[in-house]
């Protein structure tokens, strides 16, 4: 991980789009925010880009704090560890090189959509969602089963790449 001020401030200026930096702890951990967007009067999500030619791609710094959610496209990424404990806002993932999502945020304030994936496992999957799961791009069935029973979530089939996973009680609440 990189824990240099300068180096982080780099990183991120270099690999995420619409967000700034409101902290860099001693630790290196990195508070983001994302800018609001006077027209749509509802921030953007800090988003992560990764090199596609990247193979095996971690993420080099920890995220302490994200507000406004967080989008991650990153063909190669391997692993969700980085990211905050609770993130505030969603968290759309478009990440083919995933097989669990082991380092994902414990609480996601938001929607999780996971739209690119090769899940193999739910190992990782947030204890708390505050409103709804979206899985796409065929999901496998094994998958789904073992998030229905994770979720206890109604199943609306959207179209035939694309399902909805809506909490039968507010999984935030369950704990």
């Amino acid at each position: 991980m990189i824990t240099d001020p300068k180096e982080i401030t780099a990183w991120v200026r270099r690999n995420m789009n619409d967000c700034e930096i409101t902290q860099i702890h001693p630790d290196g951990t990195v508070d983001l925010t994302a800018p609001n967007d006077d027209d749509a009067n509802f921030p953007y999500e800090p988003t992560i880009i990764a090199n596609a030619r990247l193979k095996n791609f971690r993420l080099p710094i920890k995220i302490g704090r994200c507000e406004g959610g967080l989008l991650i496209e990153a063909k190669a990424l391997a692993s969700l560890e980085g990211l905050p404990t609770v993130l505030e806002g969603p968290l759309h993932l478009m990440t083919p090189g995933l097989t669990t999502l082991r380092g994902c945020p414990r609480e996601v304030q938001g929607w999780l959509n996971i739209e690119e994936h090769n899940l193999t496992s739910l190992e990782g999957l947030p204890s708390r969602i505050k409103d709804h799961i979206e899985l796409m791009n065929k999901p496998d069935l094994g998958l789904l089963r073992l998030l229905l029973v994770e979720s206890l979530s109604e199943v609306e089939i959207i179209e035939e790449d694309y399902v909805l996973l809506r909490p039968v009680t507010d999984i935030i609440n369950r704990y």
